[in-house]
């Protein structure tokens, strides 16, 4: 018996069949006036390559916190500060090394106060769970996590090479190569995908942050 589903605005179907057997495309109905589209398996293939990614992201394991996270991998006391990398609205980043190791990483230092004004508690406690969670090469990653009477501290791994954004503003006439173009979008696509695969949401892409390498 065939499985019958109901697909709203941005639903979709067949793709299990289309991209894991030579089998024809389900059936569809449309019940109101609509607009639909066809993927191939040869485009899909031509995009990903590696297919088996995507039968592969479907069986991950839920995700847990970092065991080295918050047991003191990187103490507090033994990091140097350099300058300030950015400035925002809840704190300052700043260069910082290891005293230990000599690693670089940057040092985000959030108020308090700040956050307490400005109904931001959640929100953080939200972003440090999540980062917690995530090990990806391109995805910012979270190193450790502290605190005092005034402050929050989150640890991360430098990404140098500053935002897209200046890349994009010194390239003449401001337009990046295609090869450029295509090295970047491929590698903000695999963060996102990854994210995605395990239903987390990143709401604030933009050429002015560099969460991704």
């Amino acid at each position: 018996m065939v499985e019958k589903k109901e697909i709203t605005q941005g639903g979709y179907f067949g793709v299990t069949d289309t991209l894991f057997s030579d089998n024809n495309l389900d059936d569809a109905t449309a019940v109101e006036t609509c607009e639909v589209g066809y993927i191939s398996k040869e485009a899909l293939i031509a995009v990903i390559v590696q297919i088996d990614r995507i039968e592969e992201g479907s069986k991950r394991k839920p995700l847990r916190r970092s065991s080295t996270l918050y047991e003191g991998v990187v103490n507090l006391e033994n990091l140097k500060k350099h300058r300030i990398l950015g400035v925002g609205t809840f704190g300052k980043v700043w260069l910082v090394t290891n005293g230990d190791s000599k690693e670089a990483y940057a040092l985000k230092i959030q108020q308090k106060r700040n956050l307490i004004q400005h109904s931001q508690v959640e929100g953080v406690l939200r972003e440090m769970n999540v980062m917690a969670k995530l090990d990806h090469p391109f995805v910012l990653k979270l190193v450790n996590v502290y605190q005092n009477s005034e402050q929050v501290l989150l640890l991360v791994k430098l990404i140098q090479g500053g935002e897209l954004y200046g890349i994009m503003k010194r390239a003449k006439r401001n337009i990046i190569p295609e090869t450029d173009a295509k090295f970047y979008a491929s590698g903000i696509l695999e963060g996102l995908s990854y994210m995605h695969s395990y239903n987390i949401l990143y709401r604030d892409l933009k050429p002015e942050v560099r969460n991704f390498q």
